[in-house]
């Protein structure tokens, strides 16, 4: 969310250029802010998708967002958790949870939430993303994961328009 601060109200229509989501004026600041950010946060924690999964640690709801990836090991598909965000609200600070769930099961379950395939084994919050080339994802923890030649086209450009670049 954007919000525009400005001591003159004529430079409230530059707001709509940047899709601004709310106008405060300079001269009463200290008296707005507070509930305006109040207004956003509260705004922002409605659209976040509570999910319920039935892992090997027991049952744990989740939010979308703090899902890092999803990776297929052996027989099993590992949540990787952002914990340092939002610890405590559901789960504890173990950053992983194991499922005996198809990774092709997950990512239909995830569709339309900002996650891609990016590899038979990977399945990746596109929030987490800080790049993509040289046929190598690179996330904001610094793992690096490989993403195929055959999917490569696919996968940058679900990225791009994800990121509203395409």
């Amino acid at each position: 969310p954007v919000v525009l601060v400005t001591a003159y109200m004529n430079y409230a229509l530059d707001g709509y250029k940047v899709k601004a989501s709310r106008f405060l004026l300079k001269d009463n600041l200290a008296d707005t802010i507070e509930e305006c950010m109040d207004d956003l946060i509260a705004e922002i924690n409605k659209n976040r998708r509570i999910l319920e999964f039935r892992f090997v640690e027991g049952t744990i709801k989740l939010y979308a967002d703090d899902i890092i990836y999803i990776e297929t090991e052996l027989h099993k598909n590992v949540f990787y958790i952002e914990t340092e965000l939002h610890k405590n609200v559901f789960y504890t600070e173990k950053g992983t949870f194991q499922i005996y769930k198809k990774l092709d099961e997950l990512e239909n379950e995830f569709k339309d939430m900002g996650f891609v395939r990016a590899h038979l084994s990977f399945l990746v919050n596109m929030r987490y993303i800080t790049k993509i080339s040289g046929y190598v994802m690179t996330l904001t923890t610094g793992k690096k994961i490989p993403v195929p030649k055959a999917r490569y086209a696919q996968v940058k450009r679900e990225y791009m328009l994800y990121k509203g670049e395409e």
